[in-house]
């Protein structure tokens, strides 16, 4: 996504763009080499900036053309389903049938970005890649001079753009200033917007400050995330609370009008106090030395886990795995004996109370 939100685990200034890249080979790595504008994100239209194509490019219709993607089904295989979208980042063809071709096609064995690609579509979309790179130091070097008007900077190659610069005024002088570093021919592309994004970004310190401020708890609310969208061109503030008043609590505290814009998720799920599951599978051996991974389901609001880390079974069949109160249903997943997947082998539903543990026991059964 583009210039949204940091989380509780990176609470510092997003990064629009990043030189460099962390994949082997100088190849694309997807979540980390480069922020790339995609159609998921929604900008309100009138907020959205108007874009100034290079003379090289095809103008578009709508400023920021967004593709028109299919409806996805439901229950789409997991796999399917992430490629589809990866490619819709990146400019891929990623209509269905396609996908599901390419997923069966023995020539398409090209994984550098985690789905099966054809040779060539990785090739031409890593030159794009490429191309992006090797203007962004110029380009930010530009935009560095002028932190009064400079509104945000990132790449778009879902549209297959290139780098979008965005200005609060002055638009065709900076974009002559652009052009006549990169070239006629570069992928660049310009829009306007109504804050510059340095001071965005220094409202962001501040309301970051007060993560956990008395006046939050009195709402009560916890905040969850807070950054700067580029092309709404607000601070975004995102909080858990029960309490429907909340965002507009929020948002009457800092006072800061059309710069600040709050959601809240309507639940308070992450005030919800947390406990622990100690379990069992048995038997613990029916699977060898197959792997036995803990998934989970809430019915109630709040969740299980820590963010992105993963719970396992210890090879004696204990786990432990920490929850926030509630009912939550465990599932078992055992890795198939090819490494390609995993299938569902057992499952049960404990209710957690805040600081305590509950312990349960998993049978499970063959697939």
């Amino acid at each position: 996504m583009v210039g949204r939100l940091t989380r509780i685990s990176s609470i510092a200034a997003v990064t629009t763009i990043v030189v460099g890249c962390t994949a082997a080979a100088g190849s694309v790595a997807p979540s980390t080499a480069v922020t790339t504008a995609t159609a998921s994100i929604v900008v309100p239209s009138s907020a959205a900036p108007t874009v100034e194509p290079t003379p090289a490019m095809t103008a578009p219709a709508t400023p920021f053309p967004s593709p028109s993607f299919e409806v996805l089904p439901d229950g789409l295989d997991p796999e399917l389903e992430q490629a589809i979208r990866l490619r819709r980042g990146y400019g891929m063809r990623a209509d269905l049938a396609y996908v599901r071709e390419v997923a069966t096609d023995p020539r398409a064995t090209n994984m550098e970005y985690g789905v099966p690609l054809y040779p060539e579509e990785f090739e031409e979309t890593q030159g794009r890649f490429n191309d992006s790179q090797a203007l962004i130091p110029g380009i930010v070097g530009y935009t560095q001079q002028h932190p009064d008007e400079f509104g945000g900077v990132y790449v778009d190659e879902a549209t297959h753009t290139g780098v979008v610069t965005l200005w609060t005024a002055h638009l065709a002088e900076h974009a002559a200033a652009i052009r006549a570093l990169v070239g006629p021919d570069a992928r660049v592309a310009f829009g306007l917007v109504k804050y510059p994004e340095r001071d965005l970004r220094e409202l962001q310190d501040q309301i970051t400050k007060e993560w956990r401020a008395a006046w939050l708890k009195a709402i009560p609310a916890e905040m969850q995330g807070v950054g700067v969208d580029i092309h709404a061109s607000y601070v975004e503030v995102e909080v858990s609370s029960a309490n429907p008043d909340a965002a507009a609590i929020v948002e009457a505290h800092f006072g800061l009008g059309d710069r600040l814009h709050v959601t809240s998720d309507g639940t308070g799920a992450a005030l919800i106090p947390g406990g622990t599951v100690q379990g069992r599978v048995e038997p613990a051996d029916l699977f060898g030395r197959r792997g036995l991974d803990l998934r989970w389901t809430s019915e109630d609001p709040g969740d299980c886990g820590g963010g992105d880390i993963g719970y396992g079974v210890e090879s004696d069949g204990r786990f432990e795995l920490p929850c926030q109160a509630g009912r939550r249903t465990l599932i078992v997943m055992v890795e198939d004996e090819t490494g390609d997947g995993s299938t569902e082998v057992g499952r049960a539903t404990v209710t957690v109370k805040g600081g305590q543990t509950v312990r349960v026991t998993i049978h499970l059964h063959e697939p």
